[in-house]
C-alpha cells in the first residue's frame, strides 16, 4: 500500500507541472490565433520600410560621426610631433 502511495504522489508530482505547461502552450497558441490583431500586408511592408530607412540614417550619422573623430584625433596627434 504504501508503494502505491509513493508511486502516485510521484505521478501526481510529474503530471501536475506537464499539464500547467501544456495548458500555457494551448492557450498562448488559442490567443495568438483569436485574440492578437495582426498587421495587413501593406502596414507590415511600412513598417519595415521605416525601419530600413531608419537603421541607414541611422549608420550612416555613425559613420560620419567616426570619420569626423578620426580626423580631428589624427590632427591632434600628429600636433604633438
Amino acid at each position: 500500500m504504501a508503494r502505491s502511495m509513493s508511486f502516485s504522489a510521484a505521478t501526481l508530482f510529474f503530471s501536475q507541472p506537464m499539464d500547467k505547461l501544456s495548458n500555457y502552450f494551448r492557450t498562448t497558441i488559442e490567443e495568438m490565433r483569436y485574440n492578437v490583431t495582426w498587421p495587413s500586408t501593406t502596414e507590415l511592408q511600412k513598417s519595415a520600410g521605416l525601419v530600413l530607412i531608419g537603421s541607414l540614417v541611422f549608420a550612416v550619422v555613425v559613420g560620419v560621426m567616426d570619420i569626423s573623430f578620426e580626423t580631428v584625433l589624427k590632427a591632434f596627434y600628429n600636433s604633438f610631433r
